[in-house]
């Protein structure tokens, strides 16, 4: 993953590594869960996945694409999460701080 000269992230065009196919996957389980919803703790599915995508950028993951991808296929499941542009500045925000 690249970053503009602002410090905001760019996701890299191209196949997805092993890597990122690993956390992609990770990432469309806990969005495609609906067992969050059954149980009535929505709010607790977000930090989850908002979670493993800050796990995914320590690791040197392309987690913006991840995010994007995951929030292009199951945006209809998503209801209740952040906007893209939130849940990216939101991970951004949380991982710069923990350096």
């Amino acid at each position: 993953m690249s970053e503009t000269s602002n410090g905001s992230p760019q996701p890299v065009r191209g196949p997805l590594s092993e890597t990122d196919l690993q956390w992609l996957s990770r990432c469309m389980a806990v969005a495609g869960s609906g067992s969050y919803a059954l149980r009535g703790t929505q709010e607790q599915q977000v930090i989850v996945f908002r979670q493993i995508l800050i796990a995914a950028k320590a690791r040197g993951a392309d987690w913006p694409r991840i995010c994007l991808a995951v929030y292009e296929v199951s945006r209809h499941m998503m209801g209740h999460f952040p906007s893209l542009q939130e849940m990216i500045s939101q991970v951004w925000n949380v991982a710069d701080a923990e350096r």
